[in-house]
């Protein structure tokens, strides 16, 4: 009897502690929206593997700047759309190391599908060729038309490392 409450204290024990995964990227933190998921760099993978995951999210280099996305049909992303500029702050964990980032911007765009898979903000302006700030972070919202995905893009704006 004496193992068995030993055991039962452990796994109490271990259910108390969370345990923190990193992706390559780091970990995404929106506290208010209640988003918090590993981050995986998409160089070198297969992006649409890191998104299908329902544990992790994929980051996209382009150039300094860099594109977050995930489904919104799986937990991490479900709340995105309630994003307010100017009053959502991410964080992007990396060991100890915390970037913070301010909303400057919200909108639906899209992404065509197909040959192409552009993303594009609500003007059909691809996303990689305008100043969306640090990061964009989107998600799905649903299909509006044949081979239309709309999304939901969010702009944000480093405020300062720690």
């Amino acid at each position: 009897m004496n193992l068995f409450r030993t055991i039962r204290s452990f796994l109490n024990e271990k259910k108390k502690k969370k345990v923190v995964l990193f992706g390559d990227y780091g970990r995404l933190v929106i506290e208010s929206l209640k988003i918090d998921v590993p981050l995986y760099d998409s160089k070198g993978k297969e992006v649409q593997r890191i998104v299908d995951d329902d544990r992790s999210a994929v980051a996209i280099r382009w150039g300094d700047r860099v594109l977050i996305g995930d489904h919104n049909y799986q937990e991490n992303f479900r709340n995105l759309y309630l994003v307010h500029p100017e009053r959502t702050v991410a964080e992007v964990w990396n060991g100890d190391r915390k970037r913070t980032f301010v909303c400057v911007r919200k909108q639906v765009g899209h992404i065509e599908v197909g040959l192409k898979n552009r993303l594009v903000d609500s003007d059909w302006n691809s996303v990689f060729s305008q100043d969306f700030g640090d990061v964009c972070i989107y998600t799905c919202l649903g299909w509006s038309a044949n081979n239309i995905v709309d999304v939901v893009l969010t702009y944000w704006k480093e405020r300062g490392e720690q």
